[in-house]
């Protein structure tokens, strides 16, 4: 039972490292790196919800109806945040914000879009992630 609650509080301690490291490694690094934030950025503000999802779990959960019922809502859910997050990468959405809001502009506007559309399956895996550790 601790070994999944310390696998997640350690992961994001050596996954962040070695992603920038990786993203150092580009032709333009430094946009890299900043495009990979900003669009991690727009997709968390995106999935802020599901931080209480984890709560469900701890309210909600008696038995294995209350189970059944659970999981059809984060599925529900999942599906809603990821049309959210296609809407948000690959619409017209996507200009307003890294043009309107963030006035990106040249190789960071090209490596934040490209990061957008890396980042689709992000929320829907992150939802399920918090709903499996509970």
């Amino acid at each position: 039972m601790l070994v999944p609650a310390s696998l997640n509080l350690g992961i994001a301690n050596v996954l962040v490292p070695v992603l920038n490291a990786l993203l150092a490694c580009s032709v333009e690094p430094k946009a890299s790196i900043g495009g990979y934030a900003l669009a991690l950025g727009v997709m968390m503000l995106v999935a802020l919800p599901h931080a209480r999802v984890q709560v469900l779990t701890l309210v909600f959960l008696d038995n294995q109806d209350s189970l059944r019922r659970l999981w059809s809502f984060v599925g529900v859910f999942a599906s809603i945040s990821g049309a959210i997050a296609i809407l948000v990468a690959l619409t017209p959405l996507r200009d307003v914000i890294l043009d309107g809001v963030f006035a990106t502009m040249g190789s960071l506007r090209k490596q934040a879009a490209a990061a957008l559309v890396a980042l689709i399956p992000f929320l829907s895996l992150l939802l399920f992630a918090l709903i499996c550790m509970a």
